[in-house]
């Protein structure tokens, strides 16, 4: 049997190391605690410095900026005149604001379309401050440019469909434009045109019947309508069977022979309701149509 004595000095032994041990692991917890603060402390300070050094990198971007577009101003002369032209200056803010709404659209040919503008405005203002205005071919092509850079967005597979209902005067000067289309059916495009003639008369000119042969040849799907049930139209439309949606549509008012207004729409841009009611517009002529078949082939038959 173990002494009372001796049992207790044990206890107490047993005790004082069992506290040595826990007093041991508090230090190293509240050592390794701190350690943790400090790290979390460094961090914190250093991304205050890169912040500080990020605001004031931005502040020195800003002023240079600034400066820089100061400098440009006064060096193109455009400064005093922006000031002074308070017509010319909200132009030009306009001009960034639509600029940058395009972009947002990311829409291929409302960009080209839009810098087109741009360049053609530009060539205005030089002329006039030359004292003189010509006004060129390309200024008055609009008819062939826009279906010309409407095509230019074709891809393989894509349907491009158009009624004609101009003079034959204008495919006369449209032989670049024939030529694109050439190219692109070569490159998998399938082309459509259906031309609109009020008469017999109109559809027997030498001129229609060489256009019409012309383009048959150059493998475009071409349709004619004689005396049309339907409002005569001039149509360009643009269809991505593969996204089964149709891409883009523009009609050409024509007086006399001649194209006075284009409307050219964007489904890409939230315009799905104008590009459908011209594609819809489009296929009735197309159901109204006869294929158009080369006399000679008609003889042989």
């Amino acid at each position: 049997m173990i002494p009372v004595a001796e049992l207790s000095d044990g206890v107490n032994v047993s005790l004082a190391t069992v506290s040595l041990l826990v007093g041991a692991i508090a230090i190293f917890l509240a050592i390794s605690h701190a350690r943790q603060i400090g790290r979390v402390q460094e961090g914190l300070d250093d991304a205050q410095q890169h912040l500080r050094e990020a605001e004031a990198q931005t502040r020195s971007n800003l002023e240079a900026t600034k400066e820089l577009g100061h400098e440009t101003l006064a060096a193109l002369n455009l400064h005093a005149v922006l000031l002074q032209d308070q017509d010319l200056s909200s132009a030009v803010r306009e001009m960034a604001s639509d600029f940058a709404r395009v972009a947002k659209l990311g829409d291929p040919l409302m960009a080209d379309r839009a810098r087109e503008g741009v360049r053609l405005s530009s060539n205005y203002v030089n002329m006039a401050a030359e004292g003189q205005i010509t006004i060129g071919p390309e200024a008055l092509a609009a008819d062939e440019e826009i279906p010309s850079a409407l095509l230019s967005l074709a891809k393989q597979d894509d349907e491009f469909w158009a009624s004609s209902v101009v003079s034959p005067e204008f495919w006369v000067r449209a032989s670049a434009y024939l030529q694109q289309q050439r190219e692109c059916i070569d490159a998998g495009v399938r082309i459509h045109r259906v031309f609109i003639f009020k008469d017999e008369a109109s559809l027997e000119d030498d001129h229609a019947q060489h256009q019409l042969r012309q383009q048959h040849e150059a493998g475009i799907k071409v349709h004619y309508v004689v005396g049309p049930k339907h409002e005569p139209l001039d149509l360009v439309v643009l269809e991505r069977p593969a996204e089964k949606r149709v891409l883009y549509a523009a009609e050409f008012s024509v007086s006399d022979g001649r194209v006075n207004r284009i409307e050219l729409w964007s489904s890409m841009a939230g315009h799905e309701r104008q590009v459908n009611r011209l594609w819809n517009a489009l296929k009735r002529s197309y159901q109204d149509a006869d294929e158009y078949c080369p006399r000679e082939q008609l003889k042989g038959s």
